[in-house]
């Protein structure tokens, strides 16, 4: 593995990039900002969508690499009603406005994994043939560069005292 070169063609590499955001760049901020004003059950309940909108999106946008199943419908739907029977005791919605930013902002992580999906989907089918390992590699790595420039903007610049004391 520590041999396979990580890099991915350039014609493609904009679009791995993008890819990484939408799986890891865009949803884990957003989704911690969120939670701030969203009960734990209810963050559980709409992070389960994540199957839903991804199941859906297969059948509209990739029918014949991901065939519809009753199978993988009664999968996908038993598994949301087993996590809203888990955490339907949890639930906690005050109907404010922030609560309402909240489930509006866990909604669109469940959209953004959504297309990242699709994105590498479309990515691993493509003429382009893209090693697996480069590919998340690279996707790791848009994410990172994203997730520090989110933090530097948000938290400032970084206090070393504790690394040089």
């Amino acid at each position: 593995f520590m041999d396979t070169p990580m890099g991915v063609p350039r014609e493609t590499r904009w679009k791995v990039w993008f890819a990484g955001l939408f799986l890891q760049g865009i949803p884990f901020p957003l989704l911690f900002w969120s939670e701030q004003f969203v009960s734990p059950g209810l963050t559980a309940i709409l992070v389960a969508t994540i199957p839903l909108c991804t199941f859906g999106s297969n059948l509209l946008f990739l029918p014949t690499e991901e065939p519809f199943s009753r199978q993988k419908l009664l999968g996908v739907f038993i598994g949301f009603v087993g996590i809203c029977i888990i955490f339907t005791p949890q639930l906690g919605a005050s109907g404010s406005t922030r609560s309402l930013w909240g489930i509006a902002g866990i909604l669109t992580v469940s959209l953004a994994y959504t297309v990242g999906t699709l994105m590498n989907r479309f990515l691993m089918s493509s003429e382009v043939k893209i090693d697996r390992n480069a590919s998340l590699y690279q996707q790791h790595l848009s994410s990172l560069l994203f997730l520090a420039l989110i933090a530097f903007l948000i938290e400032g610049k970084p206090h070393l005292t504790l690394f040089f004391s």
